[in-house]
């Protein structure tokens, strides 16, 4: 064989290798975007009944809200086209006061019996922002629906998929090539 023969096939496989690891090496999970939030502000009447106040995709830092709520609470479930499950978990619907108390007036076991729980006016959810959700339903304590939010034509602006190059995670559409300081391989 000649030289360039080989030189060639030295190439033909390099180029092969790179473009079957940016292939299968992009992130095509359903994971979350680091550091994008869907903020959702729902009005809540006296009746509990919901209404949608806004909806945005933003910058913030995100809550995972499998917090155990012990007095009322609405169930959340963020879901794909196919009705696969992305997050579950709970939230508040209501605000509770408990009375005023020192520390001998209450034994250990004994929760006052003097509780003011009164829905809140607004529910802020910061939740995370996964790209292939279809919508957002909110049940209550029974599982009965009380809101559904179609989030499928919400995006991110281009921009802002820009500014996550560089933030040190290989994000869900970045590869090798798209932001090669993300996704490089780091050999220790």
């Amino acid at each position: 064989m000649s030289k360039l023969k080989i030189f060639l096939l030295i190439i033909g496989v390099f180029v092969i290798t790179v473009l079957f690891f940016s292939y299968f090496l992009t992130k095509k999970d359903e994971g979350p975007i680091e550091g994008m939030a869907l903020s959702i502000v729902l009005r809540q009447s006296p009746e509990y009944k919901l209404s949608l106040k806004s909806i945005d995709i933003k910058q913030a830092l995100t809550s995972d809200y499998q917090l155990n709520v012990p007095f009322g609470y609405y169930n959340l479930k963020i879901l794909t086209e196919k009705e696969k499950l992305l997050l579950a978990g709970k939230v508040a619907k209501d605000k509770v006061n408990f009375p005023p108390y020192t520390i001998g007036d209450l034994v250990e076991e004994e929760l006052p019996v003097n509780i003011i729980v009164e829905p809140l006016n607004e529910i802020v959810l910061y939740l995370p922002f996964f790209p292939k959700a279809k919508k957002v339903v909110i049940t209550d304590e029974n599982g009965i629906k009380k809101f559904e939010i179609e989030t499928a034509r919400l995006q991110l602006a281009k921009n802002v998929l820009i500014k996550l190059c560089g933030n040190g995670i290989c994000d869900f559409n970045e590869n090798l090539f798209a932001c090669f300081k993300d996704c490089r391989f780091k050999f220790k």
